[in-house]
């Protein structure tokens, strides 16, 4: 026994007489002679050094053979499997960051975005005017994009005044381009489908180029007298690429 801790061996004692190494009991006479030199208890030198390396309450030393404590098997411990978090202890010091919020995950770097979808308002424009009046009777509104663009909900405000400008209804058609966004070519009401609290009036319309022109071409269903105005204000809410 004493050759054997001059040479730096492990020896576990399990019960008076009998000694453990590498998984075997050795009893009386087991012991003599060179039984404790060669490989016999590589594994179970391993196991108790370089076990404690690999608890979750140390670090993990690269290039180090890890010995399985269950089934004895033996592997390195590879730099791939330390980046993983295998048997990587976390700091405890260590804060935790909260996730990036979903409308930040397409932030290439800080302050470049990468392509993406949004919904934003398109104003249109009326020509001549927006006030419809005796002498005014047909209104274009007209609106263009610079970024790829599709129509998808009309929203109209209308303000009468006057006697006369309670009865007329706002009737129009509606243009991408040269392209009528419509199933047949009559005017629609746009008060009806405009409104705020309709449902169910979301649009489908051909997609717009940048430069090209939506047109909501407008005009009264019954003449105004002197002095009566309608106001007509008219809006796209739609899809944008930016």
């Amino acid at each position: 026994m004493t050759d054997a801790f001059r040479a730096g061996k492990t020896v576990r004692f399990r019960e008076p007489g009998k000694v453990s190494m590498a998984g075997r009991m050795y009893t009386g006479d087991d012991l003599d002679g060179d039984e404790l030199d060669g490989d016999d208890i590589d594994g179970d030198v391993l196991g108790d050094v370089l076990g404690d390396d690999l608890d979750g309450d140390s670090e993990v030393i690269i290039g180090a053979i890890a010995v399985n404590p269950r089934t004895g098997r033996r592997r390195i411990i590879k730099p791939n499997r330390a980046a993983r978090g295998r048997g990587v202890a976390r700091p405890r010091n260590a804060m935790a960051l909260p996730p990036k919020p979903g409308w930040r995950k397409n932030q290439v770097a800080p302050g470049v975005q990468a392509p993406s979808e949004g919904m934003v308002p398109l104003p249109l424009v009326g020509i001549p005017g927006t006030t419809f009046t005796n002498l005014v009777t047909q209104i274009t509104f007209r609106g263009q994009v610079q970024e790829p663009f599709r129509p998808e909900r009309l929203l109209c405000s209308v303000t009468r005044t006057g006697a006369s400008a309670a009865a007329p209804r706002v009737m129009g058609q509606l243009f991408v381009g040269t392209k009528l966004q419509q199933a047949q070519i009559a005017a629609f009401d746009i008060e009806l489908v405009g409104t705020a609290n309709a449902f169910g009036v979301r649009l489908t319309c051909q997609q717009v180029e940048p430069g090209v022109f939506v047109d909501l071409q407008c005009f009264l269903s019954a003449a105004l007298v002197a002095g009566d105005t309608i106001l007509v204000s008219p809006m796209f809410l739609g899809r944008v690429i930016q």
